[in-house]
C-alpha cells in the first residue's frame, strides 16, 4: 500500500489541482459577480462540458488502452500511431465544434446563454485537435503533467485575484479560464510533437479507429447525458442560483471522485497487461480490497469535513444542509464502484459493451425521474435522481460481469 501511495502522488497531485482551481476561485467569484451573473458563466461551461466530455475525452481511454497493447505487443511504430491519433482529435474538434454550436443555439432560447462567454470557449475547442495528455496517463508520466498545471493554473488564479472584481469582468474571467483550457493541451502537444510521425493516409487505420472507440463513444453519450442533463434541466427549470448551487455540490462529488479516477486511470495499463498475462486473478486480489479501503475512508472524511470546506469556499451564500453532504457521499461511492468496474474490469477485457449498456439503464432511469424530481425537491432532486440511476447501473454490471465469469469457469 506505501508503495502504492507513493507512486499516486504526482497523479493525485495533478487531479488535486484540477479539481480544488475552480473551488479555489470561487471566494474571487462571489465577491466580484452577482449569484445569477456568475450562473452565466456556469451554464455555458456545463454545454462545454458535455461537449468534450462526448467527443474529445472519449478518446483519451481508447488511445491509453491501445497505446498499451501497442507498447506491449511492440508490432506498430509508436511514432505512427501518434499522428494517426492525431487525425482522429483534428475530426474530433470539428465534431466539437458543431455540437457546441447546436447547443448554444438551443439553449440560448430557453435559457438566455450570455453569447460573449460562449465566444470565449472556441478557444479550447479548437485546442482539442492537439490534447496528448492520454499519452501521459499512459506512460504515468504525472510529474510533467502535475507541475505544467501548477504553474499554468497558478498564473490563472493570480489574474483572476488582480482583475477580476465586478459584474463587468466576467467576460475576462471567461477568457482567462478558457485560455488556461487551451494552453494546458497547447504544452503537451509541444512536447509530444517531436514524436509525432504523420504517414501517407490510411482510410482503413482511421476506419479501424473509428470502429474502436465505437463502445466509448456510446458510453459518452449516455453518460454525459445523465451527467451533465441534471445541471440543463435546473438551469431551464429553476433559478440560476438553484443552477450554481448545484454546480457547487456536483464539484465536490467530482473532487471526491478524483481519487478513484485517479487510482484507476494509474493502474489501468496494468490492468490491461494483467488480463494480456493470463494473471488477472493475481491483480484483483493486490488491487480491489486497497480500493475499497481508500473510498470509505474517503466518504467518511466527505460526511466529516464537506460542510465546513464548503463554506469557507462560498461563505453565507451557499449554507447546504447535511442531507445534502450525504446524498453527495453516497452518489460518490456508487460512482467509485462504476469507475472501477468500467477501467478494471470491461475495457481490459474489450467489454465496453456492459458499460454501454449500463449507462443506457441510467440514461433512462435520469431521464424518467430528473423532471419531476426537480420539480418537487429543487436541485437536490438532481442529486437524488442520479444517484438511484447510478446505483441501478453498477449492480447491472456487476452482475452482468459474474455471469460472464461463471459462463467462463
Amino acid at each position: 500500500m506505501k508503495s502504492l501511495l507513493s507512486k499516486l502522488s504526482y497523479p493525485f497531485g495533478f487531479n488535486i489541482v484540477n479539481a480544488i482551481f475552480p473551488l479555489l476561485t470561487l471566494p474571487i467569484v462571489f465577491r466580484a459577480f452577482d449569484q445569477d451573473v456568475y450562473g452565466e458563466y456556469v451554464l455555458v461551461n456545463v454545454l462545454y462540458q458535455l461537449t468534450i466530455s462526448l467527443f474529445s475525452l472519449v478518446l483519451m481511454q481508447y488511445f491509453i488502452r491501445e497505446y498499451t497493447k501497442c507498447q506491449f505487443s511492440q508490432d506498430e511504430n509508436e511514432n505512427n500511431i501518434f499522428g494517426d491519433f492525431l487525425i482522429v482529435q483534428i475530426l474530433a474538434m470539428f465534431l466539437v465544434f458543431a455540437f457546441f454550436l447546436m447547443l448554444y443555439l438551443v439553449f440560448n432560447i430557453v435559457s438566455d446563454v450570455n453569447s460573449t462567454v460562449a465566444l470565449s470557449f472556441l478557444i479550447p475547442i479548437i485546442s482539442v485537435s492537439i490534447n496528448f495528455e492520454w499519452y501521459f496517463f499512459a506512460v504515468q508520466k504525472y510529474k510533467i503533467l502535475f507541475y505544467r498545471n501548477i504553474a499554468i493554473k497558478s498564473v490563472v488564479f493570480l489574474l483572476v485575484f488582480l482583475f477580476v472584481e465586478s459584474n463587468a469582468d466576467l467576460a475576462l474571467y471567461a477568457y482567462l479560464m478558457t485560455c488556461s483550457f487551451a494552453i494546458v493541451n497547447l504544452v503537451t502537444f509541444i512536447h509530444i510533437y517531436p514524436m509525432i510521425k504523420i504517414k501517407k493516409f490510411d482510410f482503413y487505420v482511421l476506419k479501424k479507429n473509428i470502429f474502436g472507440v465505437r463502445y466509448f463513444f456510446t458510453n459518452s453519450i449516455v453518460g454525459a447525458g445523465y451527467q451533465y442533463g441534471d445541471q440543463l434541466i435546473v438551469s431551464i427549470l429553476l433559478s440560476k442560483f438553484d443552477l450554481v448551487s448545484l454546480n457547487i455540490l456536483k464539484q465536490l462529488v467530482g473532487i471526491l471522485a478524483m481519487v478513484p479516477s485517479t487510482v484507476c486511470r494509474f493502474i489501468m495499463p496494468q490492468a490491461i497487461v494483467s488480463y494480456q498475462k493470463g494473471l488477472s486473478d493475481v491483480f484483483h486480489r493486490q488491487f480491489d480490497k486497497k480500493y475499497a479501503v481508500i473510498i470509505i475512508v474517503l466518504a467518511i472524511f466527505s460526511l466529516l469535513f464537506s460542510p465546513y470546506f464548503i463554506l469557507f469556499l462560498t461563505g453565507q451564500g451557499y449554507t447546504f444542509p447535511f442531507i445534502d453532504i450525504t446524498i453527495c457521499t453516497l452518489l460518490f461511492l456508487v460512482m467509485s464502484v462504476s469507475i472501477f468496474i468500467d477501467t478494471q474490469y470491461s475495457i481490459p477485457q474489450h467489454l465496453e459493451v456492459i458499460t454501454t449498456k449500463a449507462n443506457i439503464l441510467v440514461f433512462l432511469s435520469v431521464l424518467i425521474t430528473i423532471y419531476f424530481s426537480v420539480t418537487y425537491l429543487g436541485y437536490k432532486g438532481a442529486l437524488i435522481s442520479v444517484f438511484i440511476a447510478e446505483l441501478l447501473g453498477v449492480t447491472f454490471m456487476v452482475f452482468a460481469h459474474a455471469r460472464i465469469k461463471k459462463s467462463s469457469g
